[in-house]
């Protein structure tokens, strides 16, 4: 049998992990080896925080949200793509098994942040403590989900809460752990991310002060002139409080509790004014954008991120997979056919189209949400977004019992998108069809479509001709051999 497990390597606070492989029956050791020892690491909140910078660093890889968890495999599952041999390399086993792989590697370093943070409890000043435990929970509940929605079944599925999905894996451990249902690994996610919140509560990106060096590591998102930023804003690197709340919302959805689900989604939604604003089309994205200040060009809407990765990498991937000034051939490229847009935006007006789309033939687009304009400001370059607030509106305006709110809902997100007609539906049955293109609209390069028709259980995924089930992923070979799946 192979044994797969993760060695995670301390180096100056940061976690390298590798896999290894033996023969011998067992499935994850994460014994920790260190070049800085972690006695020495775990005696300054200085060094929590820096072991928590470690599980974001690794998840910025290109084999998770890097690349294929937003703009690559599950964004060429949700159909945006023509599928020529460079976008069909996405949907094969080795990416989706680098997934499995790479996710539960990030839960192991932050498994070996919780194993003993109680412990270290003095070394923390201020509310400190409770931040980044709660944070820490939080991201692990947040990656476990993510696992749950990519290799369980949809909900949809007939006898979907009783079907096995994934082991949560909540210590540093030689032990194997047994695949829950799916609702029992919901369950489990559900009460992480309800203690996150409670652990939570003075988080600065909740309470508006300005956050320590300790609790927000990234770059701070303050100084543009034309669109002042809360001070706490640089937590939306972190699994922050409202990154919980919004999980939550996703969560119940997942699981179809929509009155949970619309309870979760309203309370991010009633701070969005303060905490995420919508973006300025006027300030920050207009046509041309030759037009605007170079360092105000904001393509992801960043202000609008609840939370987000700072990937430095996009500047290298970025050109290579989405742009026509690759040195690959039109085959090697990401691209999107004409007519994929045409059905996605009818309205002329709307801003992801009009100033996020670069035509590459004549019957090809390039999305440019990532693209990295070397003049724009810091605070807008990077940004990988992973929770923005339109979904929190999204997910409200699905589980309002009214569908006439629903539709006040959707309108809100369309107009801050310059749409110059507004959203229409007559029932409920039309909502969900809307939903669909603002999905398919809303989150270009972010892999959050893919997550929406596999809820739905769609029989087929628009635009999507491929030649198997678009939503199994299968656990990787060495997972089912070595843990006996």
């Amino acid at each position: 049998m192979n044994k797969f497990y993760i060695k995670i390597v301390f180096v100056f606070g940061f976690f390298i992990t590798t896999v290894l492989f033996t023969a011998c029956n067992k499935w994850l050791d994460a014994q920790p080896q260190t070049q800085l020892p972690r006695a020495e690491l775990f005696q300054t909140e200085e060094g929590f925080s820096l072991a928590m910078t470690g599980a974001y660093s690794g998840l910025t890889d290109q084999s998770l949200y890097g690349r294929a968890l937003t703009y690559g495999t599950l964004d060429a599952m949700a159909g945006y793509y023509d599928l020529g041999s460079y976008a069909r390399r996405y949907i094969t086993d080795a990416y989706r098994d680098g997934i499995w792989r790479g996710l539960y590697k990030q839960i192991a370093e932050i498994n070996s942040v919780l194993e003993v943070i109680d412990q270290q409890k003095h070394v923390f000043s201020e509310d400190n403590y409770t931040v980044i435990k709660g944070e820490a929970i939080g991201l692990r509940a947040f990656l476990h989900f993510d696992l749950l929605r990519i290799y369980g079944p949809g909900i949809l599925v007939e006898g979907a809460k009783e079907k096995l999905s994934i082991p949560f894996v909540d210590a540093l451990s030689v032990n194997i752990k047994p695949l829950l249902t799916m609702e029992q690994a919901a369950n489990r996610i559900i009460d992480e991310l309800e203690q996150a919140v409670v652990l939570l509560e003075k988080d600065p990106m909740k309470t508006g002060v300005f956050p320590n060096a300790v609790l927000a590591p990234g770059p701070a998102n303050t100084g543009d002139k034309d669109f002042v930023l809360p001070p706490s804003f640089n937590r939306k690197y972190t699994f922050n409080y409202y990154a919980a709340l919004a999980t939550l919302a996703r969560v119940h959805l997942w699981m179809g509790n929509k009155e949970e689900a619309l309870r979760y989604a309203k309370m991010v939604i009633a701070v969005q004014e303060e905490r995420f604003p919508w973006i300025l089309l006027s300030k920050h994205l207009v046509e041309p954008l030759a037009s605007i200040d170079g360092t105000k060009r904001d393509r992801t809407f960043a202000t609008e991120h609840i939370f987000a990765l700072n990937i430095r990498a996009l500047e290298t991937t970025v050109p290579n997979d989405l742009s026509s000034s690759s040195s690959g051939s039109g085959s090697n490229l990401l691209y999107m056919n004409a007519a994929v847009l045409n059905d996605m935006f009818s309205d002329g007006g709307d801003a992801r189209y009009r100033s996020l789309m670069r035509q590459y033939s004549e019957q090809s687009y390039f999305p440019t949400k990532l693209y990295q304009d070397a003049s724009t400001a810091s605070y807008f370059k990077h940004q990988m977004p992973i929770i923005r607030i339109s979904e929190m509106y999204y997910i409200a305006a699905e589980c309002e019992p009214n569908y006439e709110d629903g539709l006040v809902l959707l309108n809100k997100v369309a107009g801050s998108r310059g749409r110059t007609s507004p959203i229409t539906a007559s029932n409920a049955a039309e909502i969900r069809i809307q939903l669909q293109k603002e999905y398919q609209r809303e989150f270009i390069n972010e892999g959050q479509t893919w997550y929406f028709f596999k809820r739905y259980n769609y029989e087929v995924i628009p635009n999507l001709p491929v030649d198997r089930d678009p939503y199994i992923f299968s656990l990787p070979i060495e997972e089912i051999e070595a843990g006996g799946r």
